[in-house]
């Protein structure tokens, strides 16, 4: 009875799950690696065996991007980020997770990432993200990070002005 037990437990934990992106890619991973993310979790304890879930809010390289995350931390969960961050982000993270975001910290795959991470319940890969689009912004200007958003300027130039005075930003 105990050896059957352990082999349904190894069953679960390894039964094969195929992520498909947005954009129909597929990616396949296991149940133990894909409870790494709450959402997932939820929706692999509703099936039996192998399943196929659809990830309709993530394109396919972020998604092959969070099941390389999910992986490599199953098990080997990542230290919690301080928060504010007192050291420079590539001093506290572990060489793999600076060569993941060196590989994957592009801008837009970063807010790809963050919003996947958000999506799936990820938290982990939501703070790293997060942290490293903070650390990517800290030495912006405002126009920088205006255009590094999209955002247009729909303040006045007097209220401009004022906010600068306000909160000591120079020009």
């Amino acid at each position: 009875l105990k050896l059957q037990f352990l082999y349904f437990i190894v069953a679960v934990h390894m039964a094969k799950v195929t992520l498909v992106a947005c954009d129909e890619l597929r990616v396949e991973t296991t149940s133990k690696v894909c409870n790494m993310s709450k959402l997932l979790s939820e929706l692999i304890e509703e099936q039996e065996g192998e399943c196929e879930i659809p990830v309709a809010n993530v394109r396919g390289h972020a998604l092959k991007a969070i099941v390389e995350y999910m992986t490599h931390h199953c098990g080997n969960r990542a230290p919690e980020l301080e928060k504010p961050l007192k050291r420079s982000l590539s001093e506290v993270l572990s060489t793999w997770d600076r060569d993941f975001l060196r590989v994957h910290g592009d801008q837009t795959t970063v807010f790809e990432l963050i919003r996947g991470a958000n999506f799936l319940n990820i938290r982990d890969l939501l703070e790293l993200c997060c942290a490293y689009l903070a650390e990517m912004m800290k030495s912006k200007s405002v126009e920088d990070i205006r255009d590094m958003f999209g955002l247009e300027n729909d303040f006045t130039e007097e209220e401009e002005e004022k906010l600068r005075r306000e909160h000591n930003i120079e020009n």
